[in-house]
């Protein structure tokens, strides 16, 4: 095999493998019911803002805004709990 057939080869399976992970994006957000819920989990996974926007038809600036608000309400959430939690006396 020549390099140009390697890089040929090389450059068709990373197109292939680009294909599979937009396929298997599309399906994780399609177990969402909001756009929050799901650009946080397409977040979890390792995608970009700019990558979660094109899974979302949205723009990134609305995915930013989301995984703010969700960040933001996650730590109301543990701090809530913490506050609810009866101190240990020993």
């Amino acid at each position: 095999m020549t390099k140009r057939q390697s890089d040929s080869t090389s450059e068709t399976l990373g197109q292939k493998l680009d294909v599979v992970a937009r396929l298997l994006a599309y399906l994780v957000a399609a177990q969402h019911d909001n756009l929050e819920q799901r650009a946080v989990a397409l977040n979890a996974l390792g995608l970009s803002v700019a990558e979660i926007a094109r899974v979302c038809n949205t723009t990134r600036n609305t995915i930013s805004v989301r995984l703010a608000e969700a960040k933001k309400k996650k730590t109301k959430q543990h701090q809530s709990k913490r506050a609810r939690k009866p101190e240990k006396r020993g």
